[in-house]
């Protein structure tokens, strides 16, 4: 007798959580209940290409980031609304500074030796960053699009 292969199932602990901007942009996301709710914002942002600061649910609950997703009443499939903004983003080194504008660009200043002239790589840095790290003598751009 030939066996048929067993459906593969989803463990009972992971939920469907859709994700709304005001805008109607909807994404559906698989999340284990027991991760944090900073994971599912940074799904969210990658999504949206968005910076998502906050997520709601119905009854108008902000999901702490640090809070496990178990601790609310997630049911298959969840509804939560997306709250997108730009936090202003600076980092620095001992030298230099760099920040990520509003408009998604970067500027920087300082001493050129540890990062602060970005003019080399300016029209890589005039649109779409999302984050930005630091060390003791550069900085590094992280663009919406993972590059």
């Amino acid at each position: 007798k030939k066996r048929r292969p067993e459906k593969a199932m989803l463990p009972a602990d992971v939920v469907n959580v859709s994700v709304s901007l005001l805008s109607g942009q909807e994404a559906l996301f698989s999340v284990v209940a027991g991760c944090r709710a900073a994971s599912l914002l940074a799904q969210a942002s990658r999504c949206f290409r968005r910076n998502v600061l906050h997520l709601v649910t119905l009854e108008s609950e902000i999901l702490d980031e640090d809070a496990v997703l178990s601790k609310f009443a997630l049911s298959n499939v969840t509804q939560l609304t997306a709250v997108v903004g730009r936090s202003l983003q600076i980092r620095f080194n001992d030298w230099a500074f760099a920040a990520v504008a509003k408009d998604g660009s970067v500027v920087t200043w300082g001493d050129p030796r540890c990062g602060g002239d970005s003019e080399a790589v300016q029209t890589k840095l005039r649109e779409d960053v999302h984050r930005i790290f630091s060390n003791s003598s550069a900085f590094a751009a992280l663009k919406w699009d993972g590059s």
